[in-house]
């Protein structure tokens, strides 16, 4: 869902997104890996899907896992939201608002290639360890100058 707001008489767009933290039983995460991302970082995220008109966030995480990673989850509850401001690739101030969950994958994510071309990058979609991805997310949101690449935050709440 995009909203907006407004800071002075500047108006700028306000996301709202649901994010899943898709977890298996040896507690790896199932996220996003771009190599190569703008030829300075390698770029790991979770599945972030933004709200539409007139859907509830269950449907928003059901179609957003089944779009990304081809699997159903349960979710198993709701681990908080971040909030993140920052200057998109086409040069948009955007301020979004993401909302994550814990889920447990009912069926085997799909492995397929992804290409970003926001990101002039291609990649894959891998399990990974919370510490590893605890790490690389702090180290990409500084080099990329975007906040909303660091999701670290998230994994302390599980």
């Amino acid at each position: 869902m995009k909203l907006h707001y407004f800071i002075g008489t500047k108006c700028f767009p306000h996301h709202l997104s649901v994010g899943a933290v898709l977890m298996n039983a040896k507690r790896q995460v199932y996220c996003h890996h771009l190599r190569n991302v703008q030829k300075k970082t390698e770029l790991f995220f979770l599945m972030r899907e933004t709200v539409r008109p007139n859907e509830s966030l269950e449907q928003t995480l059901r179609r957003g896992l089944k779009e990304e990673f081809g699997v159903r989850a349960k979710p198993l509850r709701y681990l908080g939201s971040l909030e993140s401001a920052f200057v998109n690739w086409e040069g948009v101030r955007v301020h979004k608002t993401t909302l994550y969950f814990l889920c447990k994958p009912l069926g085997v994510p799909r492995k397929h290639t992804t290409t970003e071309r926001h990101y002039s990058a291609t990649g894959a979609p891998e399990w990974q360890s919370v510490p590893f991805l605890i790490r690389q997310m702090r180290r990409q949101a500084k080099i990329l100058k975007r906040t909303d690449f660091d999701e670290s935050e998230i994994f302390r709440r599980i």
